[in-house]
Order: C-alpha cells, then sequence, then structure tokens
C-alpha cells in the first residue's frame, strides 16, 4: 500500500514505482484529520498490507502527516512502515515525475 497526498501524486508514484500489481496506491486527499486516519485505519485492518509506504510530499507537513499516519496505524498489522520521499529532491510525486 502507497500513501500520498493527492490523487495526482497517487498516480504519479504509480508510474515512477512502474505500477507494482501488488500495490494499492491511494491518496489522502490532502492533509490528515482524524476522520481520515480513522479511515485509513480501517482500510489497513481490511487490506493487511505487508508494506505501508507513505509517501506525503518532502516538507514540513509531509514529515507531519507521515509521524501522524504513522501513530494511527502502530499495531494495526502492517509489517514495514517506511516513508519514502519523491525522487530527485522533488516536493511531491507529480512534480518528481514531469
Amino acid at each position: 500500500m502507497f500513501l500520498v497526498e493527492s490523487g495526482i501524486d497517487a498516480l504519479a508514484a504509480s508510474v515512477i514505482d512502474d505500477a507494482r500489481n501488488d500495490t494499492l496506491y491511494c491518496s489522502s486527499g490532502g492533509s490528515v484529520g482524524r476522520k481520515a486516519l480513522e479511515v485509513l485505519s480501517g482500510m489497513v485492518l481490511a487490506i493487511e498490507p505487508e508494506e505501508l509506504i507513505l509517501g506525503f510530499d518532502a516538507d514540513d507537513a509531509g514529515e507531519a502527516t507521515a509521524a501522524a499516519v504513522r501513530s494511527a496505524i502502530e499495531g494495526l498489522g502492517p509489517t514495514c512502515v517506511v516513508r519514502r520521499q519523491p525522487p530527485g529532491g522533488a516536493k511531491d510525486w507529480a512534480e518528481a515525475l514531469s
């Protein structure tokens, strides 16, 4: 499961990641509040991903969002939670693709 901030970032991440057929690329729709964290926790419980990649923007807000998600899903199942930043020093995945 590869979680990013926006829908366009999810599409870009899938292209950069060669659209692995074993990975769900999804967007938080922006910043994550309490309700979004609850929904994400439910998705993690339902899907039971082996790995959760947190691909939020490469800035302070992205780091804060990644920390909030990591805290919300702690103990729910993924065997590996990875913070992955967009390649090439880009702020987000869409910028990295362009």
